[in-house]
């Protein structure tokens, strides 16, 4: 016997970005973190969502009551009592954010207790998951842009996502100068994970002789790619690296027909993921610009998905390639398992979200994950707040299985400065 949970814990953190940030349909210039804490037989678990600050009040005030006095081992039956207490209150939304903070305080506590890794818990299919690289906001200029993309392939980063939609007659143009970036950014650019840590060959241990032999590998390959030209003009394979692919997302900005438009100009470039193009509710939508899409670009939705109902009409709908789904949002670790269920009975891959250190052991335990959003904001965010945070190397994400529970240690010092009283 574990205990039953004795504590709850509620903070909230907010914390200013580096610039005014811009995508297809939003602006913000701060991102706030709600952090929960769950104990039990002198074990602290820790979870998290970025949400409103009303989010920590609902924790406290209509969670926490629900939570204290369960069985530390039956995070299920707890996640149930939680949806249950908020039914007059609506589940899509801040709700299930809150649940979702929770429920992964709950699950990392459940992992502490039984001294293993949140992996193990679940069951291990995979030693390691890919990061693509997020960020690339419409506010940015294309130096900026340039130099941020270019930046995460040098760090081994393959994959890269920036933003359009808010401006669409800019965008072939913006999507024209990143395919156009530093074709060796290794040597060149730095890259923006550097912004967090320093350069990266001061926090990573000397690689091993395999680790080695791949890095100069992709070296080669980068170097190939810098003597490829076809007809005049970069594809964006060759431009942002051997192999790396180019994603663009616009957050629901464009209409139905320009959409299709402006689908057909990117693929042009190479662009490998299409994130929204419509709004994720316009299922029937989705579903055309997904059939006229080229087969080499995929159609992507669904991180506004705050249940499995929601997942599950999206994917009855053939709206999308692949899946996203954010524990931060859709009631936890426990809604994106269910997420992952539904993507298995679907044959349709699964994405992760933003909030790369929630999502790494969940991913490495699903066996139809493809990869994790290494979202510039959320990582720099838990890369200041924790200990044991993910970090790509080579472009991927690895659980230390010598940590118990998610690998983090909060860094309250550190953290207190952006406290919300």
């Amino acid at each position: 016997m574990k205990g039953k949970v004795e504590k709850v814990a509620v903070s909230v953190y907010k914390v200013p970005t580096d610039g005014v940030e811009l995508d297809g349909t939003l602006e913000w210039d701060s991102t706030t973190m709600v952090l929960v804490e769950a104990s039990a037989g002198g074990v602290t678990g820790l979870g998290f969502t970025y949400a409103d600050r009303a989010t920590g009040v609902l924790v406290q005030e209509k969670l926490r009551p629900v939570v204290l006095g369960c069985d530390a081992m039956d995070v299920q039956g707890a996640w149930e009592k939680m949806v249950r207490t908020i039914r007059n209150l609506g589940r899509p939304g801040i709700c299930s954010m809150a649940i979702s903070a929770v429920d992964i305080a709950l699950w990392d506590l459940k992992a502490r207790l039984l001294e293993v890794p949140l992996v193990k818990l679940f069951g291990q299919v995979r030693e390691e998951i890919p990061a693509y690289g997020s960020g690339g906001f419409t506010s940015y200029s294309i130096e900026r842009l340039q130099e941020q993309l270019s930046g995460w392939v040098s760090s081994g980063i393959r994959c890269v996502k920036m933003k359009v939609g808010r401006e669409p007659e800019r965008d072939v143009e913006r999507v024209r100068a990143a395919v156009d970036v530093v074709q060796s950014p290794r040597s060149k650019v730095q890259s923006p994970l550097d912004e967090v840590h320093g350069p990266q060959s001061t926090v990573h241990s000397p690689r091993s002789a395999d680790e080695s032999s791949g890095f100069r590998a992709q070296e080669e390959r980068a170097g190939e790619a810098e003597r490829s030209v076809v007809s005049g003009q970069w594809s964006a394979v060759s431009s942002l690296g051997a192999g790396a692919e180019l994603y663009v997302d616009a957050n629901g900005a464009y209409a139905r027909k320009e959409a299709l438009e402006m689908g057909e100009r990117f693929a042009e470039f190479g662009v490998s993921w299409f994130e929204e193009p419509v709004s994720s509710d316009d299922l029937e939508w989705l579903r055309m610009i997904r059939e006229r899409a080229p087969a080499c670009m995929q159609v992507a939705a669904g991180e506004y998905g705050y249940d499995a109902v929601y997942f599950r009409r999206m994917l009855e709908a053939g709206a999308v390639d692949v899946l996203q789904a954010d524990a931060t949002r859709c009631a936890g670790i426990t809604g994106f398992m269910q997420a992952g269920a539904l993507c298995e009975a679907f044959m349709t891959p699964l994405s992760a979200h933003t909030a790369p250190s929630i999502h790494l052991h969940p991913c490495c335990a699903l066996g139809r994950a493809i990869n994790v959003e290494y979202f510039y904001d959320h990582y720099r965010i838990e890369q200041m707040f924790f200990e044991g945070a993910a970090w790509p190397v080579e472009g991927v994400l690895r659980p230390d299985l010598s940590r118990t529970g998610l690998g983090l240690e909060f860094k309250r010092k550190q953290a207190a400065k952006y406290e919300v009283k």
